[in-house]
């Protein structure tokens, strides 16, 4: 039976380790208690969203840098084009993976934080994002993909 997308065997493996992650976060909390967090409490979690905005505002510089240095020099060699052409695909692929994880990554991390554990939220936020600024050179890479899109946050 053939696969409905390439990378789709990805996808199966990631879909599976949602219930694994989750598992882990009901057991390592088992007796804990759940509720709201002081403000206090929270700052690690702002901390954690202000790296990933800060690293998604970056990818977005990089996309609109690479853009001009690509145009002015497919003008003056068309030689590299398929190299240029696969630079930017990078670049907007890079854009487009943060910005299609920033919704279910804060809503997550915020959510585990703000009922949970606030400081592991955090911890688990940072560890994700470190390995989504490995997204732009390890793009093409299976195992990298699977470590850049693993739910640390869930």
């Amino acid at each position: 039976m053939s696969e409905p997308w390439p990378g789709f065997e990805c996808v199966k493996i990631l879909s599976g380790m949602y219930p694994v992650i989750g598992g882990i976060a009901y057991y390592t909390n088992k007796g804990a208690s759940f509720g709201s967090k002081s403000s206090k409490e929270m700052i690690p979690l702002v901390y954690t969203t202000v790296g990933y905005l800060a690293v998604y505002g970056f990818f977005v510089f990089r996309q609109g840098v690479s853009k001009q240095i690509f145009k002015k020099y497919l003008k003056k060699s068309d030689g590299d084009a398929k190299k240029v052409a696969c630079w930017q695909k990078n670049a907007d692929r890079t854009v487009g993976n943060c910005h299609e994880q920033m919704g279910p990554f804060l809503v997550s991390m915020w959510m585990y934080g703000s009922f949970v554990n606030p400081v592991r939220a955090a911890v688990l936020g940072a560890v994700s994002v470190g390995t989504l600024i490995l997204y732009p050179v390890q793009w093409s890479q299976l195992v990298a993909f699977v470590l850049v899109h693993f739910p640390f946050s869930q």
